[in-house]
């Protein structure tokens, strides 16, 4: 992601979600891919199933917020609506 290939990040990632990857971090950065790459709808879902994961299991830790520190401005402002 943070190369700019967004289009590899979006079938890595892809990869990692299809072989049972449920950390919330794949779903963010996919979606911040899919968003530069003017995706947006698809950008929404993976956010909103992002989100979702960070709420449902309180018996794994995965932390998202650290993982995002890099992103700021209105790129996490969005993320943080979720």
């Amino acid at each position: 992601f943070f190369a700019g290939d967004y289009t590899q990040t979006v079938a890595t990632l892809t990869q990692a979600i299809e072989g049972g990857s449920k950390n919330p971090s794949c779903y963010y950065f996919r979606g911040l891919a899919q968003s530069r790459l003017g995706r947006g709808a698809e950008a929404e879902k993976d956010f909103t199933t992002g989100a979702d994961l960070e709420g449902q299991d309180f018996n794994v830790f995965f932390n998202a917020s650290q993982s995002l520190e890099r992103i700021q401005g209105p790129e996490r402002r969005v993320l943080e609506t979720y």
